[in-house]
C-alpha cells in the first residue's frame, strides 16, 4: 500500500500472521516396572528347643536339663530327645511265665521314671533344620545294653524283647495346618518296633518281630524345614516281653537316635 504524506511517499506492509512449524506430541506413558532382589543366607545360629504346642515360645522347662538326651545345634540338629524311659515302676511289671507282656512307659497316675517333653506330659523328639535348602532329612532309633551295674543285665538279655514306638502326633513351624501324623512343614512321624538288642529279632512263637532299627520321623525332598517336633503318648510306648524271658532283676538298655541329612522316599 502507498500513500503520500507530506510529499513523501510512504511504503508500509501489513502482516496479517506468521507461519510456524509443526511440532509432534508424543504419546502419555502412565507405566514402569521396578525389578526386586530378596538373597536370603542359612541360619548358622543355635537352636534351643521350642514349646511344641506353641514354637514360638521356648521350652519350659527349657529342656536343657536332665530331661532332654539331645542338645541345642544349628543346621541340621536332633535338638530334642527323650533321656529316660521307665518301665520299672508300672504295677504289672511282674514276670510272666506264661503270656507275653506289654508293659507302658506310664502308669494310670502318670509318667514314672520317663523323661517328658515340657508341660506336654508327653514323650517328644525334636528336630531343627535351619540349612534353608528343604532337602529333608531321616531320624531313626537303634537300641543297645547300656551300663549294667552290678546285679542287673541288659536289654539284651531279655530274648525276643522289643521297644514298640508308636506313631506320634506331628507338629512344626511355618505356614499350614499341623494334621496328625503330618506336621504344616511336610514332615511325617511314623511308627517303630525295634529289637532291644539292636538285632531284627522274633520271639519263640513268632508274636513279636523287632527290626533292627526303625524310623520315627522323616521328610521328604523340599520338606522339614523350620522345627519338628513328634510327641508320643508314653501309654502307647511297649517294652514287649515274651513269656517267662524275664529274670527278677533290673535291666537296662539305650536307645540311640541319629538324625542324617538323608530324604524320606
Amino acid at each position: 500500500m502507498k500513500k503520500v504524506m507530506g510529499g513523501l511517499l510512504m511504503t508500509s506492509t501489513l502482516l496479517l500472521g506468521a507461519v510456524m512449524p509443526m511440532v509432534a506430541h508424543a504419546d502419555e506413558n502412565r507405566t514402569g516396572t521396578t525389578n526386586t532382589t530378596a538373597t536370603f543366607k542359612a541360619n548358622t545360629d543355635v537352636v534351643n528347643p521350642v514349646d511344641p504346642t506353641d514354637p514360638t515360645k521356648p521350652l519350659d522347662p527349657d529342656g536343657t536339663g536332665d530331661g532332654n538326651g539331645a542338645q541345642a545345634g544349628s543346621g541340621l540338629s536332633l535338638i530334642y530327645a527323650p533321656v529316660t524311659l521307665g518301665f520299672s515302676d508300672s504295677e504289672k511289671l511282674s514276670i510272666d511265665t506264661v503270656n507275653d507282656q506289654d508293659y507302658i512307659a506310664a502308669d494310670g497316675d502318670g509318667t514314672k521314671g520317663t523323661s517328658t517333653m515340657g508341660n506336654t506330659v508327653k514323650v517328644g523328639l525334636q528336630v531343627s533344620d535351619q540349612r534353608g535348602t528343604s532337602a529333608g532329612w531321616t531320624l531313626n532309633v537303634t537300641a543297645s545294653d547300656g551300663t549294667v551295674a552290678s546285679g542287673n543285665a541288659g536289654m539284651s538279655t531279655l530274648k525276643g524283647a522289643t521297644y514298640k514306638l508308636p506313631v506320634g502326633t506331628a507338629t512344626s513351624t511355618g505356614e499350614g495346618t499341623d494334621s496328625g501324623a503330618t506336621a504344616r512343614n511336610g514332615a511325617v512321624a511314623a511308627g517303630a518296633e525295634i529289637s532291644v538288642s539292636g538285632q531284627a529279632s522274633t520271639s519263640t512263637d513268632g508274636t513279636l518281630v523287632g527290626a533292627a532299627s526303625g524310623t520315627v520321623l522323616s521328610a521328604a525332598n523340599t520338606t522339614g524345614s523350620g522345627i519338628t517336633s513328634d510327641l508320643m503318648n508314653p501309654n502307647d510306648i511297649l517294652l514287649r516281653v515274651p513269656a517267662n524271658a524275664a529274670a527278677a532283676k533290673t535291666y537296662t538298655g539305650t536307645l540311640n537316635w541319629t538324625l542324617s541329612d538323608t530324604p524320606a522316599s
